[in-house]
C-alpha cells in the first residue's frame, strides 16, 4: 500500500494531492502540462522535498529516508541510462547486491525480462548504439529488475509508437499484479491514462479535483471544470432551474430522442473526416462545438437537433448533480 498526503510549495502554486493505491492496483494521474503532475511523483520518489504530508510505502513512513533506500523506483519520459554502461550493467544497476542464495533466481528473472522487452540481443550494447524505443526499453527493464515496492511512472511511453506503446503497458500491468506493486502513471493524454490505470486522479493548477475509476470519471465528472479537462467540449444550459450539462463529443445522437436524453437545437457548420467517422461543427446555445458521428448529419447550414446521451448535470456552482462521484480529495496537512 502506498498512502500519499502531500504539499510541495511551487513558484506559481502549490501542489496539494492525498490518494492511496493499493498493492498491484494501477493509479493515474492526468490533466494539463504544469498542473504538478510530475512534482507528486518526484516528491513520492523523495526528489523533491515536501512542505507538508507524508508518504508511506508499506507502513514505513518516508520523511528523511534516502533516495537509494526508499525502494521506489521512477522511470521518466528521457531514459537516463549511463553511457559508460553496457546495456546488462544498466539493467543490473538498481540491484545493489545480490543476496547470497538469490543470484541464480535474480539472473534467471533478468533473462526472462530482457526477452520480453526485446532487449536480450542488446546486453553487451551501449545507450549510444540504442534507438529511442530501445533505450526506454532497457530503462523499464532497470526499474522493473530494481527491487523496488512502488513503481512511478512519468509519461514514460510519449514518443513511442503504438504497437510498442501497448505492449510495455502490458508488460508493467503484468509486472505489477505479478509482484503486487502499488503503481502510478503520470500523463496528459487521457487514452494513455484510461489503457494503464484502474483509477485516475484529475490535477489542474496543484489541486488533486476528482479521484475516480477509469470510466466513471468521463462519465461523472466531479465538477464543469473537471468535465472540461476530460474532454467534454462544452457546458450548456438545459433550461432548468440554471442547470447545466456537459457536450461530449462521442456521446451524442443526430436527431431527437428524448427518452435518452435532453435534445438541443442547433446548426450545422463545417464536417471532416475524422478517422473511420467524422467530426461536424454544430452551433448549440450560441457556441460552436465539434461533435462525433458515423454519417455526415446534413449540409452546412441544415436545422439539426442533438439528444446528449446520459449527460453529466451540474448545478449553478459547477458541481455534479445526482451523481456518485468522488468528492474532491482533502488537502494534504500542512507541516510535518
Amino acid at each position: 500500500m502506498l498512502d500519499v498526503a502531500l504539499r510541495v510549495e511551487r513558484r506559481r502554486f502549490a501542489v496539494e494531492a492525498s490518494f492511496q493505491v493499493g498493492a498491484g492496483e494501477r493509479l493515474g494521474l492526468f490533466g494539463p502540462s504544469g498542473s504538478g503532475k510530475s512534482t507528486v511523483l518526484d516528491a513520492v520518489a523523495g526528489v523533491v522535498p515536501l512542505d507538508g504530508g507524508r508518504v508511506v510505502l508499506e507502513g514505513r513512513d518516508l520523511a528523511g529516508v534516502p533516495l537509494w533506500d526508499r525502494r521506489v523506483g521512477l522511470l521518466r519520459q528521457r531514459p537516463g541510462l549511463f553511457p559508460h554502461l553496457s546495456v546488462a550493467e544498466n539493467v543490473r544497476y538498481g540491484i545493489r547486491r545480490r543476496p547470497d542464495g538469490d543470484g541464480g533466481e535474480l539472473a534467471v528473472r533478468e533473462a526472462a525480462l530482457c526477452e520480453r522487452l526485446g532487449i536480450g540481443g542488446l546486453l553487451s550494447a551501449y545507450p549510444s548504439q540504442l534507438s529511442g524505443g530501445q533505450a526506454q526499453r532497457v530503462a523499464l527493464a532497470r526499474a522493473l529488475q530494481a527491487p523496488a515496492r512502488a513503481l512511478l511512472l512519468d509519461e514514460p511511453f510519449q514518443g513511442l509508437d503504438a504497437p510498442l506503446r501497448a505492449e510495455l503497458v502490458h508488460l508493467v500491468r503484468d509486472e505489477a499484479a505479478e509482484r503486487a506493486l502499488p503503481v502510478v502513471l503520470v500523463a496528459h493524454e487521457l487514452a494513455e491514462v484510461q489503457a494503464f490505470a484502474e483509477r485516475i486522479g484529475v490535477l489542474a493548477g496543484g489541486r488533486l479535483l476528482q479521484v475516480a475509476g477509469a470510466a466513471e470519471l468521463v462519465r461523472r465528472p466531479a465538477t464543469a471544470e473537471v468535465a472540461r479537462l476530460v474532454g467534454y467540449v462544452a457546458v450548456l444550459p438545459a433550461g432548468r432551474g440554471g442547470e447545466l450539462v456537459g457536450v461530449h463529443p462521442d456521446r451524442v445522437r443526430f436527431g431527437r430522442a428524448p427518452e435518452v436524453g435532453p435534445v438541443l437545437e442547433g446548426r450545422i457548420g463545417r464536417v471532416v473526416p475524422h478517422g473511420a467517422r467524422f467530426l461536424a461543427e454544430v452551433q448549440l446555445a450560441g457556441q460552436p462545438v465539434m461533435l462525433g458521428c458515423d454519417l455526415v448529419p446534413g449540409d452546412p447550414g441544415a436545422a439539426v437537433q442533438c439528444t446528449l446521451v446520459d449527460p453529466p448535470r451540474f448545478g449553478p456552482d459547477g458541481r455534479l448533480v445526482g451523481g456518485a462521484a468522488e468528492p474532491e480529495p482533502r488537502p494534504a496537512a500542512v507541516g510535518p
